[in-house]
């Protein structure tokens, strides 16, 4: 018993560990990094500048955020990271007026998004896998791909999605447990409140929520030869879930529906103001330059373009504005590995993977739900890019992290299990695989985050 505790102790230690380096990389990365060397920095942290300034939320189309050659705003949608930044400013400007640090308070949103996601991912790999070893790696291939924690250093509302993300899935987990205890509702609540207040492409999450919990409750009467509805507990779980997150979502899509003539979501409001202000032969809607206004296929756009390279290759890390890539070594590696996962798919179950103990009807749902949360990121990123302005990156699509390493995480294991059925194989192996990760966040700290700012950051600290 003792030696187990120990061993409980240790898990615990492990993870603290983990969640101060992330802390403390996300954190030093984001002051490091030079203002408006991130996507579209600029336009989002001028809304927390707003917000900072007046003291209130701007409309959509005010001048004073408006992204002059796109002709809108990004506060058309959901602001809460922005908010919370502008509140942040507020407190920072009670000691000090100097605006490095106004811009630190901002990013300083995303920097405790990836923290908790982290914490998140940790407690839904601890309730999915049976072995710690499998648990660190769904871990490391979520928490420490490079593109995915850069999403943790800058102004964005990319952040809160994937923390998001993580609440929600382990919500599921847990009400999947405890047959939606209070706990599990009032956590997919506060994610679904997140999800709903940040980026529309976490959406996908929102609506397999509401299958995985209605499905629950819905079983199958053999003696009956009929379909039972728990209707006592879908109705009253169901409805302090939806109050919930109706308090905490409701106000920001009543005031677009009061201030856009409707538009709750603000996408059409968005293509008008586009159309109006934005830069011309370009960047109108009606003049831009895609392949669905020049009447070609999706088809056509797929194969005649590197689209599905470039997403891929901006999926695993491109920095600063798509300019700064990684070393090659890195995007061949997480090519192998994410290849072998998908090939372990394929492989036959030698032991137990995950404890997922629920009835056959939950299972295949949560796995249909993960599997639709993965391909609608995708589709929609595809889309956009299609339809409305070509956009070939992989922060678009990251909100499917989570669902695509737990069927990468799987696809390993059972390749693992095939491949070194030798412990000391197994174990070496699984110990390379762990310190690949390290390594990889080692050289692109080094090579691509100190090397590119370190020396400017070092001159501008001096003159403060």
């Amino acid at each position: 018993m003792i030696k187990n505790l120990k061993k409980i102790n240790n898990k615990k230690l492990y993870e603290y560990l983990f969640y101060i380096a992330l802390f403390c990389t996300f954190f030093i990365w984001s002051l490091l990094l030079r203002f408006n060397d991130a996507p579209d920095e600029l336009g989002r942290y001028s809304i927390c500048q707003y917000i900072f300034n007046h003291g209130k939320l701007p409309h959509g189309g005010d001048i004073e955020i408006r992204l002059p050659a796109w002709g809108f705003s990004y506060a058309f949608q959901p602001i809460l990271p922005y908010i919370i930044g502008g509140i942040l400013m507020r407190i920072t400007a009670l000691f000090t007026s100097n605006t490095y640090f106004y811009l630190i308070a901002a990013r300083f949103v995303s920097v405790l998004c990836g923290v908790i996601m982290a914490i998140f991912v940790r407690k839904i790999a601890n309730r999915i896998f049976t072995d710690a070893v499998w648990q660190w790696v769904f871990t490391f291939l979520i928490m420490l791909l490079p593109q995915c924690m850069f999403m943790f250093v800058y102004v964005n509302t990319d952040s809160m999605a994937l923390m998001s993300c993580a609440i929600i899935a382990y919500a599921w987990l847990l009400g999947l447990d405890t047959a939606w205890n209070s706990k599990s509702c009032i956590l997919l609540s506060i994610g679904l409140i997140f999800c709903a207040m940040s980026y529309y492409n976490a959406y996908a999450f929102i609506f397999c929520s509401i299958i995985i919990f209605t499905v629950f409750h819905i079983s199958y009467d053999k003696a009956a030869r009929k379909i039972k509805i728990d209707w006592s507990n879908l109705l009253k779980k169901g409805f302090f879930i939806s109050l919930f997150v109706l308090i905490g979502i409701g106000w920001w899509f009543i005031r677009c529906y009061l201030l856009y003539d409707g538009d709750f979501l603000g996408l059409h409001i968005r293509s008008v103001y586009a159309e109006k202000y934005a830069t011309p032969s370009y960047l109108k809607p009606s003049q831009a330059k895609t392949y669905y206004n020049a009447g070609l296929s999706i088809i056509r756009m797929l194969m005649d373009t590197d689209y599905v390279c470039d997403v891929c290759l901006s999926f695993v890390g491109l920095f600063g504005n798509m300019s700064i890539a990684l070393h090659s070594w890195i995007y061949v590696g997480y090519t192998v590995i994410i290849s072998l996962g998908l090939l372990g798919l394929f492989f036959k179950k030698r032991q137990a993977i995950t404890q997922l103990h629920y009835n056959s009807k939950n299972i295949l749902t949560f796995h249909i739900c993960l599997i639709i949360c993965f391909i609608v990121p995708i589709y929609l990123c595809t889309y956009s890019s299609y339809t409305r302005d070509y956009q070939p990156q992989g922060r678009y699509i990251l909100t499917m992290i989570i669902p695509f390493m737990y069927f990468i995480t799987i696809g390993l294991k059972k390749l693992f299990d095939t491949l070194f059925q030798n412990q000391l194989l197994y174990r070496f192996f699984t110990i390379l695989l762990r310190a690949w990760f390290f390594v990889v966040v080692y050289f692109f700290m080094k090579d691509m985050v100190f090397a590119f700012y370190w020396n400017t950051f070092i001159n501008f600290i001096k003159t403060l």
